[in-house]
């Protein structure tokens, strides 16, 4: 599975991967929040601070470019579709090729939609790749636990499962798309084919793997219980733990600040 480069975790020592992972957890769902909710200059803002942090972990901006492509091929077709059609009195045409117009309100409300879609992509990688599996399930079952203590240790284990059964998704995604393509099937020639096609053989493949990791998981008498969050306090961080936090803070503060321009 080396080829499998997005949604992964990788070992570092940046400013990102000393952050506590209970507020890193935090500041990633503010920034979503402000990605999805903001208007074009707060979508702008947090896209800066977003370069900002991939700046500072070190981790590769075309990563995501060469294994995110339904994402990318999801924007792109979401931002044809609403540039050739708009509606109301700024339906105003600013370009034409034949009998396709393409209107300035479609234009910028689907460049806005696959910015944030985009947005959403390289900070679900970002995320991944600098906060290891066990951290982020440990930070549900430390938040879930006040208000549902019983179903605090499964829930976690849930969400540790699924963020690490990522890569393998991808993985089965690459294999499915090689044996398309390797039987002639297109999605430049074809691609509603090509998509249900494409669906039907990931989905398949994905359940199967799935029943083998669960049937692997009893047979070693997994149980979640025994994982109990043992967190360092906030007041008691190493020095350089403490700033990457504060940094960290400071970065989904100034990208929770654009909801309000």
């Amino acid at each position: 599975m080396t080829d499998v480069v997005l949604f992964q975790y990788r070992t570092g020592d940046s400013m990102l991967h000393r952050a506590d992972p209970r507020i890193k957890t935090a500041a990633y769902l503010a920034f979503n929040v402000a990605i999805a909710a903001a208007r074009l200059p707060g979508v702008g803002i947090a896209a800066a601070v977003l370069v900002a942090a991939y700046a500072v972990t070190g981790v590769s901006v075309a990563q995501p470019l060469r294994a995110g492509w339904p994402v990318m091929l999801l924007a792109f077709f979401v931002f044809i579709s609403r540039s050739v059609s708009a509606s109301g009195p700024d339906a105003m045409s600013v370009m034409s090729f034949g009998p396709v117009q393409l209107y300035a309100a479609g234009l910028r409300s689907g460049g806005l939609f696959s910015v944030r879609l985009l947005a959403a992509l390289y900070a679900a990688h970002l995320f991944v790749a600098t906060t290891p599996v066990r951290a982020l399930s440990q930070v549900v079952r430390w938040a879930v636990s006040p208000l549902f203590p019983e179903a605090a240790a499964r829930l976690s284990a849930m969400i540790g499962l699924a963020v690490a059964f990522i890569p393998v998704f991808f993985q089965l995604t690459t294999d499915s798309t090689a044996a398309l393509l390797a039987r002639g099937l297109s999605p430049l020639r074809s691609p509603f084919r090509y998509l249900r096609t494409f669906s039907v053989v990931t989905l398949h493949a994905l359940l199967y793997r799935a029943v083998e990791i669960s049937a692997a998981l009893e047979s070693r008498s997994f149980r979640p219980a025994s994982d109990v969050p043992t967190f360092t306090p906030l007041r008691l961080l190493e020095p350089r733990a403490a700033a990457a936090t504060a940094v960290c803070a400071a970065g989904a503060a100034l990208a929770a600040a654009g909801l309000f321009l």
